[in-house]
């Protein structure tokens, strides 16, 4: 009641329209983002669907989205916040449990942060995939071509070099190797050829590059990109060339919210991530991408 009373909800919500409302499927990323944050602080999925269900519903509708899938992304977003301190049940668990805060917070936000990746680059490529087919000149198709061959190799290809990047590292310290300068670019460097080939010219002050990448100060995360694109890709696939009971599982994953491990929600929309096949589909897709810019062009 004193939420919304006081507004709270409509000033979140502004808050995240401002900084998301700019990018593809921005509808979908507000709702996201917004009902996992609120819900966080609320500590309960049905308050937040109560506060901000009601907001979020007309904007969803109005960029097209259907009315099934926007219930689905409200109440979906809305669990996710379950997995984040200072959610109560989380906190809570953690006091009885005598488990570390920190401990906490780690074991909730990567599995939280993985699906709310997924939720929202799955309406990324529903939207590129529509652009793409209603692209009103071939100038049009091949900024939209570009962009989403460049978005799998930023997110995909690049995330995942960066994960090995922190792995190698790491273990250099671990075992006790001198990390200095020379030892970070040389690493750096090596990925670079092995990963973007001999094609490719890697310029020497190139390899310094990882000493200004944000993610690297905060370890063991960029894994989640290159896995929730991947995942979502290979979701995107399933429900457009699929038929209601794609649909249906999808759905079914989104109603899933925090209630089970992003594995088992995943398995359960039809995405195996345990296995090589979501990677693939989504290297197809790149594959299928690039041939149709060399075709345009």
């Amino acid at each position: 009641y004193f939420l919304a009373e006081g507004g709270a909800s409509k000033r979140l919500l502004g808050v995240f329209q401002a900084w998301f409302t700019g990018f593809r499927g921005g509808p979908a990323l507000v709702t996201a983002l917004a009902c996992a944050f609120f819900t966080s602080f609320t500590g309960a999925s049905g308050v937040t669907i109560l506060a901000l269900g009601g907001l979020l519903m007309p904007i969803l509708l109005a960029a097209g989205y259907r009315e099934r899938t926007a219930l689905g992304l409200v109440t979906g977003a809305s669990s996710l916040g379950m997995l984040f301190p200072p959610c109560l049940p989380i906190v809570l668990y953690a006091i009885v449990a005598q488990v570390p805060m920190r401990d906490m917070f780690l074991g909730g936000v990567v599995p939280g942060f993985v699906l709310a990746e997924v939720a929202s680059t799955f309406n990324e490529q529903l939207l590129a995939h529509y652009m793409i087919q209603h692209a009103r000149t071939k100038e049009e198709k091949a900024s939209i071509l570009n962009h989403e061959i460049d978005s799998i190799r930023a997110t995909i290809v690049r995330q995942t070099m960066f994960a090995e990047f922190e792995k190698i590292t790491h273990e250099m310290a671990e075992s006790g190797e001198p990390l200095t300068v020379a030892s970070f670019k040389s690493v750096y460097r090596e990925l670079l050829t092995a990963y973007f080939g001999p094609d490719f010219v890697v310029d020497d002050e190139l390899a310094l590059e990882c000493f200004r990448i944000p993610h690297f100060y905060r370890a063991f995360y960029v894994y989640k990109y290159a896995t929730g694109l991947s995942a979502a890709i290979a979701l995107s696939k399933r429900v457009l060339e699929g038929g209601k009971a794609e649909l249906d599982a999808y759905l079914g994953f989104l109603r899933g919210g925090s209630s089970k491990d992003p594995l088992d929600l995943l398995k359960g929309a039809g995405v195996d991530m345990s296995q090589p096949e979501p990677v693939e589909t989504a290297l197809v897709q790149f594959g299928d991408l690039v041939k149709q810019l060399d075709e345009l062009i």
